[in-house]
């Protein structure tokens, strides 16, 4: 009936700058935690995940250069009994840089790392046939970005998942 799950990961590199030819130091870690409830027909799910990139570059402000990412989300859904049909809603939200530390490399505070976020609102028809290994799933997007940042990205999905 309810599922917790999580992760977590450290990932040293080292990459190299094209301009300079320098190798550059970089350490990514990441955190990530899930819920599932299932009880009745219905399905909650919600999931937050967080990485962050620490690069040995410090823009003349004397420390490593930070950034972090964040992303959560919510999803609900419901199988109609007798005919395995499973209307579904899920919310996502991703900023790419929900916290970073590099002021001083040249950027204005209206420049792209203030308004990167996106916001989704997806709603899904899933049909789940209770004799085969199959899901067959058709959604629909709707993308949200921030102020100064639009772009028309909504999308309609079809997937067919074979589970074996």
């Amino acid at each position: 009936m309810v599922q917790l799950g999580g992760a977590a990961y450290i990932n040293d590199a080292t990459l190299l700058d094209e301009d300079s030819e320098e190798a550059i130091d970089s350490t990514i870690t990441g955190l990530t935690g899930d819920l599932i409830v299932r009880a009745a027909g219905a399905t909650l799910f919600a999931n937050v995940t967080q990485r962050s990139e620490q690069l040995a570059l410090d823009f003349g402000a004397g420390n490593p250069t930070v950034t972090t990412s964040r992303a959560f989300q919510f999803q609900a859904a419901y199988e109609i009994p007798v005919v395995h049909i499973q209307p579904a809603y899920r919310f996502s939200f991703y900023d790419p840089t929900a916290e970073y530390n590099a002021t001083d490399d040249g950027f204005t505070a209206n420049e792209p790392r203030e308004r990167d976020a996106l916001t989704y609102h997806t709603i899904g028809l899933n049909y789940l046939p209770p004799a085969y290994p199959l899901q067959i799933m058709v959604n629909y997007t709707i993308t949200q970005e921030q102020a100064g940042n639009e772009l028309e990205n909504n999308r309609f999905d079809a997937i067919v998942q074979l589970t074996f």
